[in-house]
């Protein structure tokens, strides 16, 4: 021990303790078993903050599939045919996106589409946020007393499975860039929400799902296009957790810091900030910033994508966009409250946005001058540059410096998709999906 090296060890009688003898021994032994019982509580501590940080997420998995429903119903031969079809239709939209695009990619997908139901979607869902959050949660429950993190656990988790079954109703496919079992990412269609808003909007079942699909596959190809895209959004998105969760620790530990948060949330709320990030703080805002602006690219650029079809593709295409944008208006006051409320109508803004932004660079400049947002990070529209596509086009395409971009002569117009009403793909997204 580096105590008895550094110091004659004395013993109970006060003369010098020869090595060897049971006091040396004794403390030894007592040392080891400090060490010991001190490794075995940090390592107990680990575990305990692990199962609680999956806690949540076991809780809002068995909610909502618990809510979520099965979807309509059909005969076995129906939801075979569904199915089958939206595999055929999946390969041969890859082959459109690719036409319309010029995006390469689209020729040598690696990632992997799977036709699912409800419940297999929301598993899917529940272990990408996993992935995604479940280290940030750990550090977090380790400096909580089990018990507070028991409660507080068990009622997020019911929370996020309420919210998450009412997606899982509306999605009607997502391309997951993190799921776990595909680096590549996976392309989810659903089913039977596919084949219910067919029916309700009694559009042509074939048709419907080919729409879909080119917006699905849209991201697919995206992420194919851009590899480092997926690192690059998990390491925001990991940033943003960490900020906010470390954030929330402050304001549990420091008064000052809560007064703050609401002197910041009033300063936000003047500002038109939304709810959902009015206690954030502006590092947090810049990231959310950030993020949205990806996301805004992406859903309006795989949107402008289904919107380039026409009829000779798809035969009933506008019947189609008419009926979705008007399912979409006329929602009830309290559905539109719930989807504002869980962050549905900013998606929607998403597609929007994101759309004109595309609209603009391909009229201004063409295809391949809107493919190269996806040579690079750098290249990604800010969320301000979405709102103002001649800044983006000044600052990529022109070599300029954002600060000498033109002034902006407002939002330009494009025509919109309708794909605010269900959900595409989500996050998520969270229109026909979405990129998570």
């Amino acid at each position: 021990m580096t105590e008895s090296n550094s110091s004659p060890s004395t013993s109970a009688t006060g003369g010098p303790a020869a090595e060897g003898t049971p006091t040396e021994q004794t403390r030894t032994s007592t040392s080891t078993s400090t060490s010991t019982s001190t490794s075995t509580s940090t390592s107990t501590s680990t575990k305990t903050a692990a199962s609680l940080a999956r806690l949540p997420l076991r809780v809002s998995g068995a909610v909502s599939r618990a809510l979520a429903g099965s979807g309509p119903r059909v005969s076995l031969e129906e939801a075979h045919d569904v199915v089958r079809q939206l595999r055929v239709l999946a390969r041969v939209s890859a082959d459109e996106v690719h036409a319309i695009t010029g995006l390469e990619a689209a020729q040598r997908l690696t990632s992997q589409v799977r036709v699912v139901d409800r419940k297999a979607w929301l598993t899917a869902a529940v272990d990408s946020f996993s992935r995604l959050t479940g280290p940030t949660l750990e550090r977090a429950l380790a400096k909580s007393s089990p018990a507070a993190s028991a409660v507080g656990g068990t009622a997020s988790g019911v929370q996020m499975g309420a919210v998450l079954a009412l997606i899982s109703t509306r999605i009607l496919g997502q391309f997951d860039a993190f799921a776990p079992e595909n680096p590549d990412g996976v392309l989810m269609l659903v089913a039977p929400n596919i084949a219910q808003i067919a029916r309700e909007l009694n559009v042509d079942q074939h048709d419907f799902s080919l729409w879909v699909c080119l917006h699905e596959q849209t991201h697919r190809v995206q992420f194919a296009a851009a590899p480092w895209l997926r690192d690059h959004m998990e390491s925001k998105i990991r940033e943003l957790t960490d900020l906010v969760t470390s954030e929330a620790e402050d304001l549990s530990e420091e008064f000052t810091q809560l007064v703050a948060a609401v002197q910041r949330a009033r300063r936000n709320r003047r500002a038109g900030v939304p709810v959902s990030e009015m206690f954030l703080s502006d590092e947090a805002r810049a990231l959310m910033s950030e993020l949205t602006g990806v996301m805004s690219l992406l859903e309006g650029h795989a949107n402008l994508v289904m919107d380039a079809v026409d009829s000779s593709l798809i035969p009933s295409v506008k019947t189609i966009r008419r009926r979705f944008t008007r399912r979409a208006e006329e929602r009830s006051r309290i559905e539109k409250a719930v989807f504002r409320f869980i962050g549905m109508e900013k998606k929607a803004a998403q597609y929007r946005d994101g759309q004109k932004f595309c609209a603009a660079v391909l009229e201004a400049r063409g295809m391949e001058a809107l493919n190269r947002v996806f040579e690079r990070a750098e290249h990604l529209p800010s969320e301000h540059e979405i709102h103002h596509p001649e800044a983006w086009i000044h600052r990529v395409l022109d070599g300029g410096s954002p600060s000498t971009a033109p002034a902006s002569a407002g939002r330009r117009g494009a025509r919109g998709s309708g794909s605010n009403g269900d959900i595409p793909g989500i996050a998520p997204e969270s229109a026909p999906d979405s990129a998570r």
